[in-house]
């Protein structure tokens, strides 16, 4: 029976690619690549999302990155200075300012009265929901490959891949109330605006969608996925399908010490927030675990899973690699 991706990352995509070599291999360059069939049972391969929606293709910017002028690192430590309460509110009111100087026609385009990270959020997925479907990849594929030959940034998305590094800096100091609202409302739109996928891998799903070999299904919110007598039954917008095999191919999931094993570590711990940090605080201690009575012991945790919740944008062994020379660095 055939398997049913859930996800539709570069992560998912590559499950899908990796799944289609058992059956047959692609061929032909880059503007007419060809999905040929080495099998005599042809896949039928399904990636179901919450939205359906892959990732755009990646966008051309000048390397190395240029710094943003308005906001920037300094002006969100001036503004963390101010206290904890509203942290979120003024450093978005700085973005507006960078997103307006540097593509002034993006932001009328999101037609927003208030320009909160809820608004901001909202209008963002909308314009990316509107983008569903092959003929969406195709051309989205098809204005990127122009984009790289002629040299042209699309600024609202190089302002955002290089502001998210800057909200990073603050995430770790923000409330309760903004951490969860960033979590909800920023977080993902940042990570969709940069987190573009390669060509080629674009190039492969548009090959087996013409093939007749994948299907890409949003789920939405009435959409489910059930476990019964040894298959998965698929039921979205009037599809109903059943699959032998699911292979969850979503991103990496947060998760507590607790979870991770731990949890005699877990109870020792003064805070369940145990990166969240406080103006004075020394770098070399942002990954402490701040333990009961021994505030200061020599115990870090430097795993992505955990640190996810106050380091959102964390991923990759760039970031593992940033963590362990701050660890290293605190011992």
């Amino acid at each position: 029976m055939r398997p049913l991706i859930l996800g539709s990352s570069l992560r998912a995509i590559d499950a899908v690619v990796a799944l289609a070599g058992r059956y047959g291999d692609f061929v032909g360059g880059d503007n007419d690549l060809s999905f040929r069939l080495q099998s005599s049972t042809k896949p039928r391969l399904v990636m179901v999302s919450r939205k359906g929606t892959v990732p755009d293709a990646d966008f051309f910017y000048p390397i190395p990155e240029e710094p943003l002028m308005i906001f920037t690192r300094a002006k969100l430590e001036k503004l963390r200075e101010e206290g904890r309460a509203g942290l979120l509110a003024r450093s978005f009111a700085l973005f507006k300012q960078q997103l307006a100087a540097d593509d002034p026609d993006f932001l009328k385009a999101m037609a927003l009265s208030r320009f909160t990270p809820e608004g901001f959020s909202e209008a963002y997925l909308e314009m990316r929901k509107s983008r569903q479907g092959f003929s969406a990849i195709a051309e989205n594929l098809r204005q990127s490959q122009a984009d790289y030959r002629d040299r042209r940034v699309v600024m609202w998305r190089y302002t955002m891949m290089r502001a998210h590094e800057v909200f990073a800096t603050i995430v770790p100091f923000l409330d309760d109330q903004d951490l969860a609202r960033f979590r909800q409302h920023l977080a993902p739109v940042f990570a969709d605006a940069y987190g573009c996928v390669p060509h080629l891998s674009l190039s492969r799903l548009l090959a087996l969608h013409r093939a007749g070999c994948l299907d890409i299904v949003a789920l939405e919110d009435a959409g489910t996925i059930r476990y019964r007598a040894g298959s998965f039954i698929l039921e979205a917008d009037g599809l109903s399908a059943t699959f032998g095999t699911l292979i969850d191919a979503r991103g990496q999931k947060s998760a507590t010490i607790s979870e991770l094993g731990f949890e005699t570590l877990d109870q020792a711990l003064a805070t369940d927030d145990v990166y969240r940090r406080a103006s004075g605080q020394s770098e070399d201690d942002q990954f402490r675990l701040r333990l009961v009575g021994q505030p200061e012991a020599d115990v870090f945790c430097i795993s992505i899973p955990v640190m996810m919740e106050r380091y959102p944008f964390a991923q990759g062994l760039v970031a593992c690699s940033e963590a362990a020379e701050t660890v290293a660095a605190a011992i």
